[in-house]
């Protein structure tokens, strides 16, 4: 699909699937992508600030530099996903995986222990 021009934000993504999109560096801010196949997108510095992503999937993204201040990620899967220098702050991540993700240089909310074991957070 072709987005340039495209405004995302405040969408609602419930019919369609961005699996495998180029959405880099897109606003997303407050958009409804609860539970969407987003595996393989490329979000490199996008902006999903307020948005709802539970119970989507993101295995295998690219969402280095992303904005997720305040989103709803509960029950996102961030499989082997890369979240290097991602804005964590404020955001739900209860039931959360990021196994096998990069989560270099993250900021995560404050009080949030990564509970991985120490092979898979060694990169955090």
């Amino acid at each position: 699909m072709n987005f340039e021009g495209f405004s995302f934000d405040g969408q609602d993504f419930e019919i369609i699937s961005l699996g495998g999109e180029d959405l880099r560096g897109k606003m997303l801010n407050g958009s409804d992508l609860r539970g969407m196949d987003l595996r393989f997108s490329n979000f490199r510095g996008a902006s999903l600030k307020f948005s709802i992503l539970r119970g989507s999937d993101m295995q295998k993204s690219d969402l280095t530099g992303v904005d997720l201040r305040g989103a709803d990620l509960r029950g996102v899967n961030f499989f082997k996903a890369i979240l290097v220098d991602v804005d964590f702050r404020g955001a739900n991540l209860w039931c959360v995986n990021f196994k096998g993700a990069d989560l270099t240089g993250a900021r995560m909310p404050v009080g949030w222990k990564d509970t991985r074991p120490k092979e898979e957070n060694e990169k955090v």
